[in-house]
């Protein structure tokens, strides 16, 4: 057994010696991975707030440069959002809960979900609607996302093509009638 017993315990001892390296190598794996992690999640952390705060503060920007442009008129060209519910229409865009398969269109959620409006005036609001009583507040920093950003952009973008389609409009509208009007002046003799 000598012989035998020997080699058989050299290789336990063998077998114990490789389980232990390979412990003490794979804790000192699970270590650096933790420690990549801790750093990683820090860094998204950063990031995340570093983006939030850029995307809230280029949304009021935004929000401002847009009722600016308008200079205290309306946006024209929006969908009423309540349509046909009550006397006093809700005229924005909706831009969330996004729906890309309606856009800015869609009407507000009906079952008392808050949603992210671009107002008539050019101000985010939020809104909801409760079967056929609605309400809105102005939205704030802490109701805007990240995820709201694009949408934001695409549906002020939309807006301001729509507004200025309706303004050219009725700007011709208004000059056709001044035409009208200096012709029928002038042929009942006022000036």
């Amino acid at each position: 057994m000598g012989a035998w017993g020997d080699g058989r315990r050299v290789r336990v001892l063998q077998c114990k010696r490789r389980l232990r390296e390979r412990m003490a190598a794979t804790a000192t794996k699970l270590d650096d991975l933790m420690r990549e992690a801790g750093t990683a999640s820090a860094h998204v952390r950063d990031a995340r707030t570093r983006a939030r705060d850029n995307v809230v503060r280029s949304l009021r920007l935004l929000e401002g440069k847009l009722r600016d442009a308008l200079g205290g008129d309306t946006l024209r060209g929006l969908a009423d959002l309540i349509e046909g519910v009550h006397d006093d229409p809700l005229y924005g865009a909706l831009v969330h809960p996004a729906n890309k398969r309606f856009g800015i269109d869609t009407r507000l959620p009906i079952d008392g979900r808050e949603a992210l409006v671009v107002y008539k005036d050019g101000t985010l609001v939020i809104a909801k609607r409760d079967g056929a009583s609605w309400e809105m507040r102005p939205a704030h920093d802490d109701d805007l996302r990240i995820e709201h950003l694009e949408n934001i952009v695409a549906a002020v973008q939309e807006v301001l093509q729509r507004h200025l389609a309706r303004t050219q409009r009725t700007a011709a509208n208004y000059e056709k009638a001044q035409r009208l009007s200096e012709r029928l002046f002038q042929a009942i003799g006022w000036r």
